[in-house]
């Protein structure tokens, strides 16, 4: 799966409570900061997603998806805490070619009666078909 894929799995996941599928595409040390509080580790935002969520009559309409071009000048290291189960040296760090490709949704969230509840900018770091941390931005 590209890191499209992975962005699009993971908002189809989200939007049809799917959290075991969701599981998949999220590394474990998977890291979500967001203008109200941050989630640190897969478990910690699933359980949110799945127990806390205060609108969860909700779907994403993406605007778009666009995926960062993978140069050396666009493409940064992938975070050492992300354990994404990508190849590492034996000090535990990134291999090269570990590098996390960007990925940036735009969109908003609508409830099921059509009502927009915020409209959002996802900046997403994915490595190895999986998402490492991911940014939102709000208005």
């Amino acid at each position: 799966m590209d890191a499209e894929a992975t962005v699009r799995t993971y908002y189809a996941c989200l939007d049809d409570a799917r959290y075991d599928d969701l599981r998949t595409v999220l590394a474990p040390g998977f890291t979500q900061r967001r203008p109200d509080r941050t989630f640190d580790g897969r478990e910690t935002f699933l359980s949110f997603m799945r127990d806390s969520r205060p609108h969860s009559d909700t779907v994403h309409d993406l605007d778009g998806v666009f995926v960062e071009p993978a140069t050396d000048d666009h493409r940064h290291r992938a975070r050492p805490d992300g354990d994404c189960e990508a190849p590492t040296g034996d000090d535990g760090t990134p291999t090269a070619g570990d590098e996390a490709e960007t990925v940036l949704a735009r969109g908003t969230v609508v409830r099921e009666s059509g009502d927009v509840l915020v409209r959002f900018v996802d900046c997403f770091d994915v490595l190895a078909d999986r998402i490492v941390a991911l940014d939102t931005y709000t208005r």
